[in-house]
């Protein structure tokens, strides 16, 4: 038991360590924008561009209650 305790305990461990290292990559690349602009793609811009656009979409306040009113809908039609 302790040792399945112990492996489990090393593995968590690694997994917060890879997870930490990708974090970490993640806020340099973010710390660095021009370098990352300049090594995206125009496909890979032109993604980024819909993608943010998409974000935009849902955090509207009309998404939601769009959102909130099929909710309702569906409950008083079932």
């Amino acid at each position: 038991m302790a040792a399945t305790e112990a492996s489990a305990t090393a593995i968590s461990r690694e997994n917060l360590q890879r997870a930490e290292a990708i974090l970490r990559s993640i806020v340099a690349d973010l710390e660095r924008p021009q370098e990352l602009d300049q090594a995206l793609t125009e496909e890979e811009r032109e993604s980024l561009g819909t993608l943010q656009s998409m974000l935009d979409i849902v955090q509207s306040p009309l998404f939601t209650a769009v959102v909130d009113i099929t909710e309702k809908c569906k409950k008083v039609y079932s």
